[in-house]
């Protein structure tokens, strides 16, 4: 009857694949031939329009493209580098039973181990001996590798011919660190006020405890001269007067200032 036919139609229609869904994941497989090879497994799940995990019969294709060094993968506009088929006779020895339901398993080999670390794109494409073509989506696996750099080296090169200068150094925006690997030391002189002047030059030196840092040896501190100003008259008239010195019982010495001195 019309009505039945019209009913079996829409079960085969709900019941038919209509969806891939692929999990892809680095692998490497040895060959007695070509010994241990770099690749993709896959899984792959057809559901059907009542999400249901099923069994099909067709054929499946699978897209690889290399974008290794792409900053833009427009793989509308690309053709693939590579392009595996699996047959529909061969379709049933990728299937198993799951705790999902049926699945398929795939190896598509890419390389020999020790290559190159690359990156690809890949989507499955099936043709069911009946129904319409299910196209799946893009995924982006990476086969672990060297790595190139612009200069063409690899970065495992560039870690051995590496120069061993500092461990650490620090660049900022207005300071570069231009100490060389003799030790040199910059210095810098500055103006000091007459009261620092005259404190500096008639305090005995002192001397500086090493720290876990330094050697055993103390280390003297060193004074190093000024340069005058050029309004060192008018500041020579500005030098207080009455300057006193108390020292408290724990010996710590006060200075007290009188007001300076003007010219007569």
């Amino acid at each position: 009857m019309p009505w039945n036919s019209r009913q079996a139609e829409q079960r085969r229609h709900e019941q038919a694949a209509a969806r891939i869904v692929a999990i892809w994941s680095h692998d490497v497989l040895s060959t007695p031939k070509q010994g241990p090879i770099q690749g993709f497994g896959g899984r792959m799940y057809f559901y059907n329009r009542r999400q249901e995990a099923v069994k099909v019969e067709g054929q499946l294709i699978v897209y690889a493209f290399d974008d290794t060094g792409k900053t833009v993968t427009d793989h509308t506009k690309m053709a693939p580098t590579r392009k595996y088929i699996f047959r529909a006779e061969q379709l049933q020895s990728h299937l198993s039973e799951s705790e999902l339901g049926p699945s398929y398993s795939f190896w598509i080999p890419w390389q020999k181990i020790g290559g190159q670390e690359r990156k690809i794109s890949l989507v499955p494409v099936f043709i069911p001996e009946q129904g319409e073509v299910i196209n799946g989506l893009f995924s982006k696996a990476v086969l672990p590798g060297k790595t190139s750099t612009p200069d063409g080296t690899t970065e495992q090169d560039q870690l051995v011919n590496a120069p061993s200068e500092k461990a650490m150094r620090v660049d900022t925006y207005t300071h570069r660190d231009t100490n060389t690997a003799h030790g040199v030391r910059n210095t810098q002189t500055i103006d000091l006020s007459p009261n620092l002047t005259r404190h500096m030059t008639t305090a005995p030196p002192q001397r500086v405890a090493p720290t876990s840092y330094s050697n055993n040896v103390p280390e003297m501190a060193t004074s190093y001269p000024t340069k005058q100003s050029a309004n060192a008259p008018y500041v020579s008239s500005r030098r207080p007067t009455g300057i006193q010195i108390n020292t408290n019982p724990s010996g710590l010495k006060s200075i007290k200032l009188g007001p300076p001195k003007r010219d007569q």
